[in-house]
């Protein structure tokens, strides 16, 4: 019998929607050079001071101004660039293995999702220095910046990619 060739365009599909769901959660791990998290804008008689912003990296790995520490390391900072990686690296497996694994793509989807809602929740993952400068940039609401969103809906689209390719049985 001939081989159906449908079949061998199936898979490059896959492929190629295997590829793309990494790239965009590369994307979301190099938001971790991108300002995630800020302080908030502030009006001084009339005027507007426009906060500092702060990159994943310093949220997750702490950060010293002037050797005075203000934040320190945050697991959970660093939580989500982790669980995007493993979804990456379970992705890029699948892409390349002979036959695909449904509960890889299934965990590597889990993964990335759960990395996206932690993204958009990063503000709350500062962990401060126990410092007079960490204590007082306790007493601040951070805001969410364009790193952590960009990173968030990377690694949910992501997801959503694998899932498509699931969805597909290509």
């Amino acid at each position: 019998m001939a081989k159906k060739k449908s079949s061998k365009k199936g898979s490059n599909l896959g492929k190629i929607l295997y590829l793309i769901a990494a790239v965009l959660g590369v994307v979301a791990i190099v938001m971790m050079f991108v300002d995630t998290v800020k302080i908030p804008d502030t009006k001084v008689l009339g005027e507007t001071i426009e906060g500092e912003g702060y990159s994943g990296l310093k949220v997750a790995f702490g950060y010293k101004e002037d050797d005075v520490a203000i934040f320190k390391f945050s697991f959970m900072g660093l939580l989500p660039y982790i669980l995007v990686l493993a979804g990456v690296v379970l992705t890029l497996v699948n892409t390349f293995a002979k036959k695909n694994n449904k509960i890889l793509d299934f965990v590597s989807v889990g993964l990335l999702i759960v990395a996206g809602v932690l993204f958009f929740i990063m503000p709350n993952f500062i962990v401060f220095a126990d410092t007079l400068a960490g204590k007082i940039a306790a007493e601040i609401d951070y805001e969410l910046t364009v790193g952590a969103i960009i990173a968030a809906i990377s690694a949910i689209a992501s997801a959503a990619v694998v899932l498509t390719k699931v969805l597909l049985k290509k």
